[in-house]
């Protein structure tokens, strides 16, 4: 009697496996009138182990003739039994998984939400490997459901030993999740913050500097930062920047400038890493790359930053920009002070202004309160004297909440509207954003205007006590530009 072959340990040069044996296994399968949930898993799962076996020509044919009989087998309306995966193993369930992928397939809805409470219900008996697997499956499906966020959340602070034994491309896995669902947690980040920094101080990381990188511009984009995580990071990435790839390097530097790590040696390091490339290939178009390294720069250390763009002249194009590369670069040379300037806005700003519809309930009080402010301002008194409002004005690209234009004294006055979830809470920072507080308050000085920020927090506070008067506020926040303004 020959040795029975367990599907689930096959051998990486599987050359015997027969398609049309396992099709004819199908066959018998399929005239089953009731299919038990784990016979499903289990017989998947083969079918998956046995497809890494193929060569890249059989898997096309393998792919054609076995993931249509198993679209046929309508599993999706075994998913929503009350029932269904309530026993599965969790060895077998990842392959399951990725045998739909394998297979392009698309997971089932009822298969996802089955996996989320699978995920939930069963905690305690997921590897952080095992459910890595899973999650990197369903992030290259695209699936970002908040419920997944909240549920791996949970892993993780229920698992906090086990998850700073875990490698830091897993630590990467859960960061990815939790930054796709738009759910934040905290406690979360921290811990996966903490895994991380025990790994660098013991030097487990020194030959996975990338991931590490990797993982903070994970944070990054979740506007998180953990000092001591930070702190470790910069260390090995000064001593390790040429073991980066460039889009790491790139990215690298664009975390910094989000999160304020201001540290000038690794900045001179990586910026150097971008000028050596330009310098390499001078014929491709780098204009968005310069256009991201300026920008990021002009946070992190000005000097810097005029430097590296006068460098950067000769390899920016003037065609096949695009139109947020071109505002960037705009933007950076106004909040620089470089006089040359050729890079104009190609589109019309007025596409970018705010329609009235949009307008929140903190900025329709602003504005009701800055008219009663500036009806009684004693500047007004003074013979001659012009006050005009305008909201939503559009300077360099920023579309701004209030300008206040006074003609004696001349002054030139911007008052932003900083909601607290926009703005002081862990947002997420989006790739696309024009420009944050800091360079935006350079651009608005350089073209001569003075900024007042109001927090809607404070703002708001008078409900609870924490000012008396909103009108008060705003009139102290007013007179301090104006004295100001006359000292200069």
């Amino acid at each position: 009697m020959s040795a029975k072959i367990d599907p689930n340990n096959l051998p990486p040069d599987h050359s015997a496996f027969n398609p049309k044996a396992f099709e004819l296994e199908l066959q018998t399968f399929q005239t089953r009138a009731v299919f038990p949930p784990q016979t499903i898993i289990s017989f998947v799962a083969k079918i998956y182990n046995n497809y890494l076996g193929l060569t890249d020509k059989h898997k096309q044919t393998f792919k054609r003739v076995i993931g249509e009989k198993i679209k046929n087998l309508n599993l999706g309306a075994h998913f929503a039994q009350a029932t269904f995966l309530d026993k599965t193993t969790i060895k077998e369930f990842p392959n399951f998984l990725a045998a739909y992928q394998a297979l392009g397939l698309k997971l089932e809805s009822t298969l996802i939400d089955r996996t989320i409470n699978l995920i939930k219900d069963q905690s305690t008996k997921w590897s952080t490997q095992k459910l890595c697997g899973v999650l990197n499956i369903l992030q290259q499906e695209n699936i970002s459901y908040k419920i997944l966020g909240i549920t791996v959340a949970e892993y993780i602070e229920n698992n906090a030993p086990t998850i700073k034994a875990s490698s830091v491309k897993e630590l990467q896995q859960f960061s990815k999740c939790l930054l796709n669902s738009g759910h934040f947690n905290l406690k979360a980040y921290q811990i996966l913050a903490e895994a991380a920094q025990q790994m660098l101080t013991n030097d487990k990381g020194s030959n996975q500097i990338e991931d590490f990188a990797k993982l903070q511009i994970c944070f990054a984009k979740a506007n998180f930062r953990d000092l001591k995580f930070s702190q470790s990071l910069v260390k090995g990435l000064k001593e390790k920047v040429e073991v980066l790839s460039f889009k790491t390097v790139t990215e690298t530097l664009r975390s910094l400038a989000v999160l304020r790590i201001t540290d000038l040696a690794l900045t001179e390091k990586l910026t150097n890493v971008i000028t050596d490339q330009l310098a390499k290939s001078p014929e491709k178009n780098w204009t968005q790359v310069i256009a991201n390294a300026a920008w990021c720069l002009t946070i992190l250390n000005e000097d810097l930053a005029k430097i590296f763009l006068l460098q950067s002249m000769s390899a920016i194009k003037n065609e096949g920009n695009s139109v947020f590369g071109n505002l960037q670069l705009h933007q950076t040379v106004v909040a620089l002070g470089v006089r040359q300037d050729p890079f104009p806005i190609k589109f019309s700003l007025k596409d970018q202004e705010k329609q009235l519809s949009q307008v929140n309930g903190f900025e329709l009080e602003v504005n009701n309160t800055l008219k009663k402010v500036l009806k009684n301002l004693s500047v007004r008194n003074q013979k001659g004297n012009k006050i005009n409002v305008n909201q939503y004005q559009n300077i360099d690209g920023v579309v701004v909440d209030f300008v206040v234009t006074i003609k004696n004294p001349d002054l030139k006055l911007i008052i932003e509207c900083d909601g607290v979830p926009y703005h002081f809470i862990n947002r997420q920072v989006s790739e696309g954003h024009v420009g944050n507080d800091i360079l935006q308050d350079k651009i608005f000085t350089a073209r001569g205007y003075s900024v007042i920020h109001l927090n809607s927090e404070e703002w708001f506070a008078e409900t609870s006590g924490k000012i008396k008067n909103k009108e008060n506020l705003l009139r102290r926040k007013i007179a301090e530009v104006l004295r100001n303004k006359r000292k200069v």
